[in-house]
């Protein structure tokens, strides 16, 4: 049994909150809205089970870090702020990155809310979506490689694949 962080209690709480989530603000085109997300899970902290101890680097389940946690908040249009305030009683203007640490949900929460601000639909395929993760979410700055996310969502989603 690994040990979870990030206030995670198990891996079901993760599928459940992504999964609520998606139903709430927006299962994506292709219905693919989670499998993007787990995905994204996976290779940031390995299903909450890989601790981020870096100072200054990402926060919660979903490593986000400050600068793209505000411009996230700044940019989410007031109807899905509505939706987080009356459905998950969160006030995204009040909150800080650091609300994401110890908060799965509102860090899955923010998760999607990043993703729905990119015009590009989700891909069906893994492997674009490990660009598309990449190139939207990790960023060309970040450390993070496609191989890895791939590696990552095979060892906790797919390994029957493996």
């Amino acid at each position: 049994m690994s040990q979870h962080y990030y206030g995670v209690l198990c891996y079901s709480q993760i599928f459940n909150t992504v999964h609520k989530v998606c139903r709430k603000l927006g299962m994506g085109k292709k219905n693919n809205a989670p499998a993007m997300l787990l995905e994204t899970i996976a290779v940031e902290t390995q299903m909450g089970t890989y601790p981020d101890t870096t100072e200054n680097s990402g926060h919660g389940l979903t490593q986000f870090d400050k600068i793209g946690f505000d411009d996230t908040v700044a940019r989410t249009r007031t109807r899905d702020k509505e939706i987080v305030k009356n459905v998950f009683g969160y006030d995204l203007d009040e909150l800080t990155v650091r609300d994401l640490d110890e908060n799965p949900e509102l860090a899955i929460i923010m998760c999607r809310l990043k993703y729905k601000l990119i015009p590009d639909q989700f891909p069906t395929e893994i492997v674009s979506r490990a660009v598309y993760w990449k190139r939207f979410y990790n960023s060309t700055m970040g450390k993070g490689t496609i191989e890895h996310y791939l590696e990552s969502a095979e060892r906790h989603l797919y390994p029957e694949h493996s």
